[in-house]
């Protein structure tokens, strides 16, 4: 208030009377302001939304609820649907991580302009349903094989695996079923390590204990809880 009357009275020539009915300049003035915030707000909002990347490279949508829900990953689904430069699209699902943190992530498999649409199975919740938003996907510059070749695919004749690009894939696996819940992740770090070293290229395990099933106090070793 004391801005817009400084301004008003500073604009006057000594003497003059002024024309204009100060509620009207303020009036006037607010709405100037209100218009350049929504502005910026807007072009905020867009940044957010827009994203850069190379091919086969993760993109993280990071979403937040409006709502506290009991069993989140229970009682609402969130999902992303991906359109590409083509027309293609691809629907991932997202999952909830903690509090109320929601998350997609998508590698997209070709260059040019993605685009993805949430939904979300509660639709009230405006924060994870219908959000929108782009994605700029260029030329993978790295050295990971299956980011230049493309994901694992099963072949044409049914018979094998091949990466994204046909060349043939050769599974050679490890087990370690447990590691998500029994290893630190200093010793999984060590342990994947060795195994690369020794040329392994897959590692087979379940992502929580088959006795959460039973029951409900299965922690890790850091003593988090799945769920």
């Amino acid at each position: 208030m004391v801005f817009f009357n400084m301004f008003v009275e500073e604009t006057m020539q000594p003497g003059m009377k002024s024309k204009h009915n100060p509620k009207q300049s303020y009036t006037m003035w607010i709405k100037v302001f209100l218009s350049i915030y929504l502005f910026l707000l807007s072009s905020t909002l867009v940044s957010a939304s827009t994203f850069q990347t190379e091919q086969h490279q993760r993109v993280e949508i990071n979403l937040e609820s409006m709502v506290k829900y009991v069993h989140p990953h229970r009682d609402v689904e969130v999902q992303g649907l991906f359109t590409g430069p083509d027309g293609s699209q691809l629907a991932i699902q997202g999952y909830w991580d903690g509090a109320l943190r929601w998350k997609i992530r998508f590698a997209p498999p070709a260059e040019g302009e993605w685009r993805f649409l949430t939904t979300c199975s509660d639709r009230t919740n405006i924060n994870l349903h219908q959000v929108e938003g782009v994605i700029h996907v260029s030329p993978y510059t790295g050295t990971e094989p299956f980011a230049i070749k493309g994901p694992l695919k099963v072949s044409e004749s049914g018979r094998y695996l091949t990466y994204g690009n046909d060349d043939p894939f050769f599974w050679l696996g490890d087990t370690a079923w447990k590691m998500t819940w029994k290893s630190t992740p200093e010793e999984s770090k060590r342990y994947f390590d060795d195994r690369h070293k020794k040329g392994f290229n897959v590692v087979q395990m379940v992502v929580m204990s088959h006795q959460y099933l039973d029951t409900f106090d299965v922690r890790n070793r850091l003593g988090d809880t799945f769920f």
